[in-house]
């Protein structure tokens, strides 16, 4: 066996990919949580669409959460948290505010609106609200007063995003003849620029004035980088419906779809993009478990939520340590596929796990004798993961 394809444990990789862990938190509810911000980079608020008054505030980036009731029939069904102290959420004809991190909330009822879906602030005193039913206002003021704007056709709209006080963007459908719409302004709402399309859109997302994207049913996603002059579409598999699209830089997002096809048992999929839609990778995916909504501080720190009080929290390791041990021999590496695992020393392997990039699963076992072997069937990057009596160690493993 050649000499360049012994691996010890104690060699210096001078380039280690990341890898992602998505991991269950208990949020203390079983209530279906519809949306969440992030108010500051530890801090983050999630609200229940559940009539009852309920939301939940994080301090620590999402580890512990504290359930909070306002005493009412308010559900959150969008929250967008300026800063670590102003907030601004809605919910049916229910307008709120907050200005202590989300912990006490204003609520106003907005005479006239029906179905509130969606708010946008830009600073503490502009912003959007859209829903349903042709419902598009904007305020200057805080939300003390709110002017109607009209798009010139009836529509539904699912989500707004305002690049500044005069640049919106905005997606839903049209209510006549059931198609998609995107919507757009560039004098603060005015005048609104519509464009139809067969697909019904139900998220949207700006990275600048120019650079948007629009995600909607059968797994369609959206890119204009001309500020919705054109289009251009891709499909995301094998998602039904591209329910939310988050981006935190020119490159980095992460889109949350759904798979519909057996409603009594509908899966729900993040995916991530670092090169700025071009080609997506999937993070995260629950099985019978609905997500309604993502949130993201960083390409390495977010979370998600959704039915019976579920929360997960994204956290991307980029400092992992490989630690020191030559009583541990993994070969080859890189490999076309067999890995073996030598236990040289009196340090006892009790078991191994392989993960993916995602950070997901893919293999474990016990370690039952002091020479182990396993395939990888895929090319790619991997984390190996050896459980000893005394301590964790990790190697990343490349397969070619």
């Amino acid at each position: 066996m050649k000499n360049k394809y012994l691996l010890f444990l104690s060699l210096i990789i001078l380039s280690i990919p990341t890898f992602a862990q998505w991991t269950s938190v208990n949020s203390g509810t079983f209530d279906r949580l519809w949306v969440v911000d992030f108010a500051s980079e530890t801090n983050a608020v999630i609200g229940s669409s559940d009539a009852n008054g309920t939301f939940l505030i994080s301090k620590d980036q999402g580890d512990t959460w504290i359930n909070y009731n306002t005493e009412s029939s308010y559900r959150f069904y969008d929250i967008d948290m300026l800063n670590a102290d102003i907030g601004f959420g809605c919910g049916f004809a229910v307008f709120m505010t907050t200005e202590d991190g989300g912990e006490n909330w204003a609520f106003t009822e907005l005479a006239g609106t029906t179905f509130i879906q969606s708010l946008n602030f830009i600073n503490k005193d502009t912003g959007w609200i859209v829903g349903f039913q042709g419902l598009i206002k904007r305020t200057d003021n805080g939300g003390e007063s709110w002017e109607t704007q009209n798009t010139g056709v009836p529509h539904d709209v699912w989500e707004i995003e305002a690049v500044n006080e005069n640049v919106v963007f905005a997606v839903g459908r049209n209510t006549v003849t059931e198609k998609g719409m995107f919507f757009k302004t560039a004098n603060g709402g005015l005048n609104w620029e519509t464009e139809e399309i067969p697909d019904m859109l139900m998220s949207a997302a700006c990275v600048d004035d120019q650079k948007w994207y629009a995600g909607g049913e059968n797994g369609k996603l959206f890119y204009t980088d001309d500020a919705g002059e054109n289009w251009t579409s891709q499909i995301i598999k094998p998602a039904t419906d591209v329910m939310e699209v988050k981006f935190v830089d020119q490159n980095n997002g992460f889109l949350m779809c759904y798979d519909d096809d057996d409603p009594y048992s509908p899966n729900s999929y993040i995916y991530k993009t670092t090169d700025a839609g071009q080609t997506w990778e999937l993070s995260h995916q629950t099985n019978s478990q609905k997500l309604y909504s993502i949130a993201f501080t960083s390409p390495n720190a977010g979370l998600a939520c959704g039915a019976d009080g579920k929360i997960w929290r994204y956290n991307v390791s980029t400092n992992m340590e490989e630690i020191q041990n030559q009583d541990i021999l993994i070969y080859p590496n890189p490999s076309t596929g067999i890995i073996n695992i030598n236990q040289r020393g009196l340090e006892k392997i009790l078991s191994y796990e392989i993960l993916n990039i995602a950070g997901n699963t893919i293999h474990q076992s016990e370690f039952l004798s002091p020479n182990s072997q396993f395939k990888i069937n895929k090319k790619g990057v991997y984390l190996l993961k050896i459980q000893t009596e005394n301590q964790t160690l990790t190697e990343t493993i490349i397969i070619q």
